[in-house]
């Protein structure tokens, strides 16, 4: 007895007995082995992914390189990854120093490595990551 279905058009499984073997959607769909169902739907297979056979059957196909525009927005992403963690870095190295300078007590050292904290962190909010990988940080203060 077959257990599922697959649609070349859709590049899709589906269980049988699912109403959407019904639909106009799915009227390509072939009755497919456990052991084909196995392979495309749970198995992996690295380096490929599953496509439309000629034969209408799920095959497998080497993934693509990405691209040179997927390769800028991966690297766009990482540096905005990165520039959030620096953002947070920041706030935490400063937080105990504005709690002294509301109270009062700061020291003058200290006073001073908030000054310098506070300026890095306002050079990184001006970063722009658009040119990513060769994004230009700026220098984190001494401690």
């Amino acid at each position: 007895m077959t257990s599922y279905y697959y649609s070349a058009k859709k590049n899709v499984f589906i269980a049988a007995g699912s109403t959407l073997l019904k639909t106009d959607a799915f009227t390509d769909a072939v009755p497919v082995s456990n052991e084909i169902f196995a392979e495309f739907f749970i198995g992996e297979n690295d380096g490929k992914r599953r496509v439309p056979g000629a034969d209408g059957l799920p095959a497998w196909e080497d993934i693509p390189p990405p691209t040179d525009d997927e390769l800028h927005a991966i690297a766009v992403q990482e540096a905005e990854n990165q520039k959030a963690q620096l953002m947070a870095e920041s706030a935490e190295a400063v937080r105990e120093w504005q709690t002294d300078l509301l109270l009062g007590i700061i020291s003058d050292a200290d006073k001073a490595r908030l000054i310098a904290w506070r300026s890095y962190a306002k050079k990184l909010e001006a970063v722009d990551t658009s040119p990513a990988p060769d994004v230009i940080w700026p220098e984190l203060p001494e401690a």
